[in-house]
């Protein structure tokens, strides 16, 4: 059995460094229910009340693990968080994406971005099994690798439909995409300091819209950027109308 109870110390440490990113004064009992049988804890927003809703997420969590060392990290873990963080790539968020690039080039050479397959092999409420795809130093990502890892994870959902359209024993793929993670020795002054350089990141993060946002957003100020099919000619439209030409499938391209 987990004992989660040893998560509470530590979860204190992220309540003072994450000052208004996590809800105020959790009792323990609250923090402990942030903890799921896998032995990992999920950080909430203040809009949060409890794991469930954490876990649901169409944003990206921060989560740690006690398992010996501290394994901690910034991650998409649903695919709702994962569409949305696509969005950074358009030209509507290409201000925060420069400024995640610069963050992420800014962390020390221990943290790595990383995308991964979660295989659930009987059911999807069993635990899944971690396989790695792409994993890179994140000091060292750049705007096509960052691509890459969206890339990475639309083959992995896509071979997880595969997979399900072929029926017979149940196996089922997600995707899940660390933008920045790091494991450590459990000691307080790394833990503060690592999960410090991960609070600019956590911040521009949450400023990712979706879809629907961007296009309410563009509506009111259409003087966006505009983009056109390199190999057809379909368009200019707005960019957050379409990333790929709906005649030949090619990616539209700034006008």
């Amino acid at each position: 059995m987990v004992n989660k109870a040893r998560y509470v110390p530590w979860y204190r440490i992220a309540e003072e460094v994450l000052a208004g990113l996590v809800p105020k004064a959790m009792t323990d009992s609250a923090v402990e229910g942030l903890v799921s049988q896998n032995d990992w804890l999920i950080i909430p927003t203040p809009a949060e009340s409890g794991r469930k809703q954490a876990i649901q997420r169409g944003d990206p969590n921060i989560y740690f693990a006690l398992n010996g060392e501290i394994d901690l990290g910034l991650v998409c873990n649903t695919l709702r968080s994962i569409n949305k963080m696509r969005n950074i790539l358009t030209g509507f968020h290409s201000e925060e994406k420069g400024g995640l690039l610069k963050l992420l080039g800014g962390l020390d050479d221990n943290f790595e971005t990383t995308v991964g397959k979660k295989v659930y092999e009987y059911h999807f409420l069993q635990s899944p099994d971690y396989v790695s795809v792409f994993r890179h130093t994140a000091n060292t990502m750049t705007e096509g690798l960052f691509a890459k890892i969206f890339t990475d994870a639309d083959a992995i959902h896509d071979e997880g439909l595969a997979l399900a359209r072929e029926g017979g024993e149940y196996r089922r793929l997600l995707p899940t995409v660390s933008l920045a993670r790091v494991s450590f020795p459990p000691k307080k002054d790394l833990f503060t300091k690592n999960l410090q350089a991960l609070k600019p990141l956590y911040e521009v993060a949450l400023t990712i819209k979706t879809d629907t946002e961007i296009r309410k957003e563009t509506a009111r100020n259409p003087a966006g950027q505009r983009v056109s099919c390199p190999a057809c000619g379909y368009g200019p439209v707005p960019e957050i109308v379409v990333k790929f030409c709906p005649e030949c499938h090619s990616r539209m391209k700034p006008v």
